[in-house]
């Protein structure tokens, strides 16, 4: 029930958001911008997924990052995650915390 309420939250923020950039830039800058974002997104999946494939591990992307580059870079993209990126972050600090013990 919580992703569909995201959705719900994201789709109207968009919307909302796209006609300021509609009003200021015009279609064609919209697209673009779209565009350009959506490229950067496929390419971040389809590396995570042949990272994925490769490297089957038991864990999130911060423990492929642990894996492949250096310990400490997966415990700063473990925290930059928590503290930026997840809307829950008062939850994510204990499981964060075990990761930065590994």
């Amino acid at each position: 029930m919580q992703f569909i309420a995201f959705g719900g939250a994201i789709g109207t923020g968009l919307f909302i958001g796209c006609g300021q950039a509609l009003a200021a830039g015009g279609p064609g800058s919209l697209l673009l911008g779209f565009l350009t974002i959506g490229l950067d997104l496929l390419c971040t999946i389809y590396s995570l997924a042949e990272m994925t494939l490769v490297f089957p591990i038991s864990g999130a992307f911060v423990v492929h990052a642990t894996r492949l580059i250096n310990k400490s870079w997966g415990v700063a993209m473990g925290w930059n995650y928590g503290v930026l990126v997840d809307p829950y972050c008062h939850l994510s600090y204990p499981r964060l915390f075990k990761l930065s013990l590994l």
